[in-house]
C-alpha cells in the first residue's frame, strides 16, 4: 500500500496494487489538480508515496479487497499469456512446470519475487503501509465494490463526475464465454477467453495456503467489519 495525499483538505487515501488504484488515482488527481487522466502511465506517475510523519489532522481512506478475488484478479491479468494481452508479467515464470494458479501460489508463498511481481501480489498492508493508521481516529476503510463517493465529496467538498465513478482503468472484463470447471492445475492459457467463478480457482489447500500468506491482511479486513471468503 502506498498513499496519496492532499494538505489543503487534510485528507490522505492508501491504495494497493490490483485493488482499484488506477480508478482511485484518477479520481485524486481530479478531485486536488482538476486533472482528467486517461493515460494509464500518466495515472500511476508520482502516486507511490510514504505515509506522513504527522497524520494527526488527516482523514484517511483506505480502499481494500478481498484477498482471493484481488489474487485471481492479478494472476489473469498480469500473467496473461495472449498476444496483446497486458501480461506483462508471463515472461517472468522461468520455472520447468506450468503456469498454473495451484504452482503460482506455492510459488507466491515462499515468497518468490523472482517469478512472481512484488508489487502486484505483496500484502495490502506491506510496502509503506503502518501499523500505527489503524489507532488514528479519523480512519475509513472501503471495500474495492462498495466505496462511499460521497464521503470522499464531503471530504474535498466537490462532486465526482459520473465518468471518473465508472472508469475502471482498462480492467473491465470483457470475456462472454462461461465456465464453472476447476482449474486449478490448468495451465492459465487453456481457460484465458472464459469467466470463471472464484471457487473455480480454490481447492482447500489452496485456500489455507492464500488465507495464511494474506493473515495480516485478513485480520485487520475482519477488525475493520471485512470478513473475506472464497464465494
Amino acid at each position: 500500500m502506498h498513499f496519496l495525499t492532499c494538505h489543503k483538505n487534510k485528507v490522505i487515501i492508501g491504495w494497493s496494487a490490483k485493488s482499484g488504484c488506477s480508478h482511485i488515482k484518477r479520481i485524486f488527481k481530479y478531485l486536488v489538480y482538476n486533472q482528467n487522466i486517461i493515460d494509464h502511465d500518466e495515472i500511476h506517475r508520482h502516486t507511490y508515496f510514504d505515509l506522513p510523519k504527522d497524520i494527526t489532522d488527516y482523514t484517511i481512506i483506505i480502499i481494500i479487497r478481498n484477498p482471493f478475488k484481488r489474487l485471481v484478479s492479478g494472476f489473469r491479468e498480469k500473467y496473461n499469456p495472449a498476444p496483446g494481452s497486458s501480461g506483462t508479467c508471463y515472461s517472468m515464470w522461468n520455472l520447468d512446470k506450468i503456469l498454473s494458479f495451484s504452482n503460482f501460489v506455492d510459488e507466491l508463498i515462499k515468497p518468490n519475487w523472482n517469478v512472481v511481481h512484488e508489487h502486484h501480489f505483496t500484502r495490502q498492508l506491506s510496502e509503506s503501509y503502518q501499523n500505527r493508521i489503524e489507532a488514528h481516529d479519523k480512519l475509513f476503510v472501503y471495500d474495492l465494490e462498495n466505496i462511499n463517493y460521497q464521503k470522499i465529496e464531503e471530504l474535498f467538498q466537490q462532486k465526482i463526475p459520473d465518468g471518473f465513478i465508472s472508469f475502471r482503468g482498462g480492467h473491465e472484463n470483457t470475456r462472454t464465454l462461461s465456465s464453472t470447471e476447476p482449474v486449478q492445475e490448468l495451465f492459465i492459457g487453456d481457460y484465458n477467453h472464459y469467466n470463471l467463478p472464484l471457487h473455480c480457482f480454490y481447492n482447500e489447500d489452496i485456500e489455507k495456503k492464500v488465507r495464511e500468506f494474506f493473515r495480516k491482511d485478513f485480520d485487520f479486513f475482519q477488525r475493520q467489519g471485512f470478513t473475506y471468503f472464497v464465494q
